[in-house]
């Protein structure tokens, strides 16, 4: 058993992470959470291209939901508004974006 976990990790670490992402962000979250995590995501998955909108998270609910983006970090005041949608489209979770690298 633990041979069999230990080929499957190795199977899941020698795949390289390729595709483009469209991700959506409020322009106060690009600067101060994004850009620490993506200087440690892109070294490691240089395969992948990320597609990034800074808007307001108000319009990036709507760019979700038509499918233009695959997903957005938004915030929402969830005493007065509670989110009760997906913030990924269908789509993205189970296929790249179309004209992926």
């Amino acid at each position: 058993m633990l041979d069999l976990h230990a080929e499957t990790l190795a199977e899941f670490r020698g795949q390289e992470l390729s595709g483009r992402i469209r991700l959506g962000v409020p322009d106060d979250y690009a600067a101060k959470y994004l850009t620490p995590v993506l200087k440690r995501f892109a070294p490691s998955h240089g395969a992948v291209e990320i597609e990034l909108s800074c808007e307001q998270s108000t319009a990036l609910i709507p760019r979700v939901e038509s499918g233009e983006l695959d997903l957005a970090l938004v915030s929402r005041n969830c005493r007065t508004d509670p989110m009760q949608r997906t913030v990924a489209s269908e789509d993205s979770r189970r296929q790249p974006s179309p004209g992926a690298a």
